[in-house]
């Protein structure tokens, strides 16, 4: 990119000054990540500084269930791929799911068990499902936040093709405003 620009010296001649552009202006060095892993505890792995926050792409990975509900990130339209904070992800033996507690502006928490280790076909396709959102935009404000508890139940109906009916409660600190709950069903299908 150039930049001309003409301006007059007090002789009234014309002098032209050119600006170019370079490919780094404005440019800084950004810290992304630098974290501490920490495995004191079996099937714990504790993550403490500038972490990737976990909505993006972990609690997607975890959630699974974007189609039921967006993570707190997306419903609250917060984009930050990564700040300062702590985690615990905790893998349940056996592979029977896992749980993730982050906490930064916002507060999130849900886990899924699947059943099919223990329980018969086809009821071994089913499993439950919870979540449960605390969002306090501004701490300094009052009655400017809310909550969302979800709870359901999965089934995999095929490959490829999930069923979940679940219940979505949100309460609002505004006294003025009510809480909603939802009955849905929603169904996944993947291509």
């Amino acid at each position: 990119m150039r930049l001309i620009q003409s301006r007059q010296k007090p002789d009234n001649t014309d002098v032209k000054d050119v600006k170019v552009a370079s490919y780094y202006d404005g440019w800084n060095i950004r810290l992304k990540n630098a974290y501490v892993d920490l495995d004191l505890i079996p099937l714990t792995t504790l993550r403490v500084g500038m972490i990737g926050t976990p909505w993006i792409p972990t609690v997607e990975k975890v959630w699974n269930y974007r189609f039921v509900k967006p993570t707190l990130t997306d419903a609250e339209k917060l984009f930050s791929s990564a700040d300062m904070g702590a985690a615990a992800t905790i893998k349940l033996p056996q592979g029977y799911g896992e749980a993730m507690l982050a906490v930064r502006s916002g507060f999130s928490v849900f886990g899924e068990v699947n059943f099919m280790k223990f329980l018969p076909t086809p009821l071994n396709n089913l499993g439950v499902l919870a979540r449960f959102d605390s969002w306090d935009p501004n701490t300094d404000k009052e009655n400017d936040g809310h909550s969302l508890i979800l709870a359901g139940l999965t089934y995999a109906v095929a490959k490829n093709v999930r069923a979940v009916l679940n219940l979505q409660q949100t309460s609002y600190q505004a006294t003025d405003k009510d809480s909603t709950s939802q009955i849905t069903c929603q169904v996944e299908v993947k291509f």
